[in-house]
């Protein structure tokens, strides 16, 4: 007997499938899912061909079609993600937001933000992260690939400039090496 139900739970090579109105299943991956380098995740949609009905056992027979799909964690045919910081202590770390908002932009998964610790916040800090989130939400996702452009091509080799103008010392490093004589870009420019 072949049952349709959704991966809930992955442990060990065992995969927990709830199959609507007849409950969880105990069950295995065949090895055609390795030799097609294919790998079960939670939340997948999955067809299974039943042991025993009495000790809700199974084999995952067919991985359905994915809808999306993170790798940390790795989860398949993911509806919503809620991502919560704290306001305060600790600080949020809006790095950190961002690369989440992107993944989740990537793979079409809406995302819900929820700030906690607001008992903590002024009420201006409130107020501006509120409106911050809502008006400038997309424009931050935007934003970073010119950032990253900026900071690869632009700055990065800047560092290339100005040591050529030192008298290097790695035991000193960048910052801590004087400017080479005869040059006088010390008084221009000075870390």
């Amino acid at each position: 007997m072949r049952l349709t139900g959704r991966i809930i739970k992955g442990i060990g090579g065992f995969y927990y499938v709830y199959v609507v109105e007849d409950g969880l299943y105990e069950c295995r991956a065949k090895g055609i899912f390795r030799n097609r380098k294919m790998k079960p995740h939670v939340g997948d949609y999955v067809e299974i061909d039943v042991i025993s009905s009495e000790e809700k056992t199974g084999n995952l027979a067919v991985i359905k079609p994915r809808t999306n799909q993170l790798i940390r964690p790795m989860v398949s045919n993911v509806d919503q993600a809620m991502v919560i910081f704290a306001v305060r202590d600790p600080q949020p770390d809006f790095h950190l937001l961002n690369r989440f908002l992107i993944t989740m932009k990537k793979q079409d998964i809406p995302v819900v933000i929820c700030f906690n610790k607001m008992d903590l916040a002024d009420p201006e800090e409130e107020e501006r992260l509120r409106k911050d989130f809502q008006l400038n939400g997309g424009a931050y996702l935007l934003a970073i690939p010119v950032l990253l452009f900026y900071i690869l091509f632009a700055y990065k080799p800047l560092f290339g400039a100005i040591i050529a103008f030192k008298k290097f010392s790695p035991r000193k490093g960048m910052f801590g090496s004087p400017w080479a004589p005869n040059y006088g870009f010390g008084h221009f420019i000075d870390f």
